[in-house]
């Protein structure tokens, strides 16, 4: 969005020393003096400008063919080498997500209480690699059982670190071990979860959540 970089709206090389794009780069480059900037890249993409200074007696006309001709080579380089790097930096952020999507499922639970009078079962398949759903089966110091089903606001990573926090402030209130206050029922459970998720949540997402109590007596 540089202003002199308008002077190569046509693609077409420079030469006037007294042009914006010169002062530019002497004012990035100091001691780099150019004869002639080059631009590299296609009608609506400028990759790169190639800075030259052509010596003395060269024939510039010819010098500045020999380049039209180059040029073609040289931006299809550039964008080969833009593409390698974008396919490394996606190849990261996939193994990165999927190492994320591995821990997320670790946060759910893998079995569940069953008796004779119930059962209990879950499937999950998130919209992308991760995501904001989640469920909990939380056995409590009275016998019951919390159940849980969770669905937080939006998709992808950001859902899944809210799911995350969600989870365990629905797992601490619920079951306070080690803790010096006991919680007295449902309602200040979810109490307790909601204050603790509003405090310092400045992109105000939010989570849609059911707790229910079962009583396996």
């Amino acid at each position: 969005d540089h202003p002199a970089l308008s002077v190569f709206a046509d693609r077409q090389p420079q030469s006037a020393q007294d042009a914006l794009i010169f002062a530019a780069i002497a004012g990035t480059f100091p001691g780099l003096a150019p004869d002639v900037l080059f631009p590299l890249g296609s009608p609506e993409s400028l990759l790169a400008i190639l800075c030259l200074r052509l010596a003395p007696g060269a024939d510039r006309e010819s010098e500045l063919e020999l380049l039209r001709l180059l040029s073609g080579s040289l931006t299809l380089s550039l964008e080969n080498a833009y593409l390698v790097e974008d396919s490394k930096k996606q190849a990261r952020t996939t193994r990165e997500l999927e190492i994320a999507r591995q821990i997320q499922l670790s946060f759910l639970p893998a079995s569940f209480p069953q008796s004779e009078d119930f059962q209990i079962a879950a499937y999950y398949l998130p919209a992308r690699q991760v995501g904001g759903d989640f469920y909990d089966v939380i056995p409590l110091p009275d016998g019951r059982l919390a159940l849980v089903i969770a669905d937080v606001s939006d998709k992808g990573v950001p859902a899944a670190l809210f799911m995350a926090l969600s989870r365990s402030y629905v797992r601490v209130y619920s079951h306070p071990k080690g803790r010096a206050f006991q919680m007295s029922s449902l309602e200040s459970v979810l109490q307790a979860v909601n204050d603790s998720l509003a405090d310092g949540n400045p992109s105000s997402m939010f989570v849609t959540l059911f707790y229910g109590l079962l009583d396996p007596q």
